[in-house]
């Protein structure tokens, strides 16, 4: 849902309750994450990809390209940069990665 819709709008008591600079949840910062950590050979979230951002039309149904994109490696990622880019609305995408992380926990 976040790829295809590309923005998610928490509701402003979640953004008060949790802290959260913004109340977007932009996929845009994930294509980000890609890009910078592309130039790299060690990388802090090492599954997310191209390819797991934009899957082909069987790809969409693969548990393993959700778990890809959902995990703490890429919240970990973003929390770095949103450090690195001197940008807390990394902040609010990382935050959310995290929830749905632990949802699937």
């Amino acid at each position: 849902m976040l790829l295809s819709n590309e923005v998610i709008l928490l509701p402003d008591d979640i953004v008060r309750e949790e802290g959260l600079p913004t109340n977007v949840v932009d996929a845009g910062h994930l294509q980000d994450l890609v890009d910078v950590e592309g130039a790299f050979e060690l990388k802090i979230a090492p599954r997310l990809s191209e390819a797991t951002l934009k899957p082909k039309h069987f790809q969409t149904m693969k548990v393993g390209n959700a778990r890809a994109v959902i995990n703490n490696r890429t919240s970990t990622a973003l929390e770095v940069l949103a450090v690195d880019k001197e940008d807390p609305s990394y902040l609010t995408t990382a935050w959310f990665v995290g929830q749905v992380n632990q949802w699937f926990s």
